[in-house]
């Protein structure tokens, strides 16, 4: 019978990798994975929507 698979945390997991490890302490992997630090393509998204707005701000201070 096979043992059931073992839960583990991802960054242990990373953390036990040697070819990780050698260059990320368990607190870099940690605070890589940390979803409240991590702001994706929100810059990117804030300044499209931004400029959309300049663009109607503009259209309708003129028509």
């Amino acid at each position: 019978m096979t043992p059931p698979r073992q839960r583990r945390a991802v960054a242990a997991v990373l953390a036990a990798d040697a070819r990780i490890s050698q260059h990320l302490s368990e607190t870099q992997i940690e605070t890589m994975l940390d979803p409240t630090r991590y702001t994706g393509l929100s810059s990117q998204l804030a300044e499209t929507q931004a400029a959309r707005a300049r663009e109607l701000a503009a259209k309708l201070s003129a028509g």
